[in-house]
């Protein structure tokens, strides 16, 4: 009887791991189905910097603390974004607008680097800055005018009147 006793109890011992082990493999497969897709360390949706890599405008994606995530090297060339921020208060004004309202803004704004205010005139930039995605990400886009404006004053100082 002794025998039958172990027996039972070493079999209860094996269903017990048995459903153990079933329970584990169980709640590892769910765990594998449930993990949220995986989104950049930058904090960008998928496939925006390569969106933004071939836009002709100088491009800048700015996060809800106003921190720069990603800049094309034109807006830095510009003057538009220093490190991680945009420098431009007339640009992060826009973008606090659009992130506070969501609605999409556009201007025209003239940049003078600080170092040649004095005697500079600058560079002008045709604006829109929009909301992107649900995060608080907002897009600057800023195309170069200065060319256009040149040409139009020249236009103008030599036409006869």
């Amino acid at each position: 009887m002794e025998v039958e006793i172990v027996a039972s109890l070493v079999g209860l011992a094996g269903l017990a791991i048995g459903l153990a082990t079933g329970l584990a493999v169980r709640v590892s497969e769910r765990a594998q189905r449930t993990v949220a897709p995986a989104t950049p360390v930058s904090g960008m949706p998928p496939g925006i910097a390569s969106v933004l890599s071939v836009l002709r405008s100088s491009a800048v994606v700015v996060d809800g603390e106003d921190r720069v995530l990603r800049a094309s090297s034109a807006a830095r060339a510009f003057g538009l974004v220093s490190g991680d921020r945009l420098v431009v208060d007339e640009l992060l004004a826009m973008a606090r607008l659009v992130r506070r309202d969501g609605e999409i803004r556009e201007t025209e704004i003239q940049v003078v680097p600080s170092r040649l205010r004095a005697r500079a005139e600058g560079r002008w930039f045709a604006v829109r800055v929009a909301p992107l995605g649900t995060h608080g990400l907002v897009l600057v886009l800023a195309e170069d005018l200065t060319d256009m404006r040149r040409t139009e004053r020249s236009a103008a100082t030599s036409s006869p009147t």
